[in-house]
């Protein structure tokens, strides 16, 4: 969850990011058989929970659709986290995931709406109902082309039309 964190503070705190040429970032996801130390499941669904409630507050509803088991975890200490973080979002007039959704990730804020849980039982409308996209595990089809296009073209519209205020 930090790389989400981070992605998050980024984006929505008024930072940037950039590409430079020849620079090299990478993330080596094993499995289990493969991981130099046991990564307990329950564990990283806590920490996603915490991010959760922290960055996604306007968004909680989706979280726990799709990771029902954390409802029930108990976060500890998130009072004072909790109020750190609203004092550093109004310092740094972060916004919130609606806006980095509209803003920044126009192909998320359409698959929200078309997402779906290949563990859920069957006859919870959260299944999923056809085959998974390659290489993704919560969605049955993608943005058409032509939606993308014209999200992505109104958000650089309106880039734009900041830039030349």
């Amino acid at each position: 969850g930090d790389h989400m964190e981070l992605t998050m503070k980024v984006w929505r705190c008024g930072g940037r990011i950039e590409i430079v040429p020849c620079s090299r970032v990478g993330h080596l996801f094993r499995d289990p058989s493969h991981r130099p130390y046991d990564v307990d499941v329950n564990t990283v669904v806590h920490n996603y929970k915490r991010l959760a409630e922290l960055w996604a507050q306007d968004h909680l509803d989706y979280f726990y659709k799709m990771k029902p088991e954390a409802v029930s975890m108990k976060l500890t200490g998130m009072d004072k986290v909790i109020a750190n973080y609203n004092e550093l979002r109004d310092e740094l007039g972060c916004k919130d995931l609606k806006w980095y959704l509209e803003n920044v990730d126009p192909e998320m804020d359409w698959e929200k709406d078309v997402l779906c849980h290949p563990h859920a039982r069957g006859g919870d409308p959260i299944k999923c109902k056809g085959s998974l996209i390659p290489g993704r595990w919560t969605v049955t089809e993608t943005i058409p082309v032509e939606e993308y296009k014209r999200r992505k073209a109104a958000l650089e519209e309106g880039e734009k039309a900041r830039t030349d205020l």
